[in-house]
């Protein structure tokens, strides 16, 4: 069961921490931030998933994107969301809402 990462009393993500992909350990992070802008941890991570024969499984788009994955902190599971595109995107996402809301209100 997976639980909402509290930033004020959780434990924070260094690097290292396990990554599951639908329940299976499919990587590690590497490194990790608190990022203001986003209001959460922001972490980075490699994943190497295997078959059970234990043959590499091909990481396509269509495989980060289907999955449900959590980082373990400390024993803890944590949901989390894979991004495969530049968290610079989010913030050019973020400034067209404001800008559109800024005409908007300009227009009313």
């Amino acid at each position: 069961h997976a639980a909402l990462h509290n930033a004020e009393l959780d434990l924070w993500p260094w690097w290292g921490e396990p990554i599951y992909r639908n329940g299976e350990l499919v990587g590690v992070t590497t490194s990790s931030a608190y990022s203001y802008t986003l209001e959460r941890h922001v972490c980075l991570g490699f994943l190497s998933p295997t078959n059970s024969d234990g043959s590499p499984v091909v990481v396509t788009t269509d495989f980060i994107n289907r999955g449900d994955y959590e980082v373990d902190i400390a024993g803890q599971k944590f949901p989390a969301k894979a991004k495969l595109y530049p968290f610079s995107s989010l913030f050019a996402q973020q400034k067209r809402r404001k800008d559109d809301m800024e005409l908007s209100n300009f227009q009313s």
